[in-house]
């Protein structure tokens, strides 16, 4: 068994065990708490869009780097911006659902 019970919500092509996906999660929830301050879904993509406040963009770009290692099924790209930085997460439609249920 992977763990992968413990933690529904981890998309089908992860390659994290339970323990490795549940602090990854509560990375990205202390993040998306402490930052997010846009979300919005389009064909293929979920944008996200953060402040950068203190350490959020050194935080988020580690975070993208991780994904891209164990999430490779969809493309992490970062996008700098005047008032923040935008996480453009692309891909199939069922693995965007997957990723934004996080």
């Amino acid at each position: 068994m992977d763990g992968r019970t413990e933690l529904p919500l981890l998309p089908d092509g992860c390659s994290l065990d339970g323990a490795a996906g549940a602090a990854r999660l509560a990375r990205w929830h202390v993040l998306a708490e402490r930052a997010l301050v846009g979300r919005r879904r389009e064909p293929g993509e979920l944008r996200l869009r953060f402040g950068v406040e203190g350490d959020v963009r050194r935080e988020l770009v580690a975070l993208v780097e991780a994904e891209r290692s164990c999430c490779s099924f969809v493309s992490w790209t970062l996008d700098e911006r005047e008032d923040g930085v935008e996480l453009v997460v692309a891909g199939r439609p069922t693995d965007l659902d997957r990723v934004a249920a996080l």
